[in-house]
């Protein structure tokens, strides 16, 4: 075999290799690993190249603790769903807010008035409060509404009572409380308290489409 002049950085001149050095590529194809191949690929369907071919389109994927996933922007039909795959949060949306503050021994509602088609109001915060009036209130009841006030499906609910001259009030934020397309959203005592007593209700969020 002949020898080669050494030439500092552990390589041979060019054109004096006694071998030829080749590297080849593999990936896993779900079941093995094989060669990769040049070629056109008409899906891409995962972020391994499922059919062992060289794509050179970019991909946003992110990680959901089990596999790699195809990056969703923030949509009205992605954000309804119960499970949030492929979504990452960058920065919270502006808030609207919507409160009633009525006079003495009346009922507190307000109502989000329902957006065009396609809108949904996400609830992001929920304050409702009960001032006693010279006697002590029964329990009165809070309900975050998909809907009118007094008729839409209820989608959080909650007690209050405040005894004589007392208050009690119950503060949530960091919500995401979904609601349906094109409905409004009521946030309400269900009732009034006694005479003398001030209920109060705000409500925060904001609209997707």
């Amino acid at each position: 075999m002949e020898k080669h002049r050494d030439t500092g950085d552990g390589s041979a001149p060019r054109g004096e290799l006694d071998e030829n050095v080749a590297a080849i590529l593999y990936g896993f194809n779900g079941v093995t690993f094989d060669r990769l191949r040049g070629g056109v690929i008409a899906v891409q369907t995962h972020p391994v190249v499922a059919v062992l071919g060289l794509d050179t389109r970019s991909f946003n994927y992110v990680f959901d603790n089990s596999q790699f996933i195809l990056q969703k922007c923030q949509s009205a039909s992605v954000v309804s769903q119960t499970q949030q795959d492929g979504i990452t949060a960058v920065a919270l949306a502006g808030n609207w807010s919507a409160q009633a503050d009525p006079a003495a021994a009346a009922q507190a509602t307000i109502t989000r008035a329902a957006g065009a088609a396609g809108v949904r109001h996400i609830c992001t915060s929920i304050h409702a409060s009960l001032s006693g009036g010279a006697a002590a209130s029964g329990v009165m009841k809070v309900y975050l509404r998909d809907g009118a006030a007094g008729v839409g499906a209820i989608l959080w609910s909650g007690n209050l009572q405040a005894g004589a001259l007392g208050h009690a009030h119950v503060e949530l934020s960091a919500l995401s409380i979904v609601g349906s397309v094109a409905t409004a959203m009521t946030l309400e005592f269900a009732a009034a308290a006694g005479a003398g007593s001030q209920e109060n209700v705000t409500l925060t969020g904001y609209d997707v489409a």
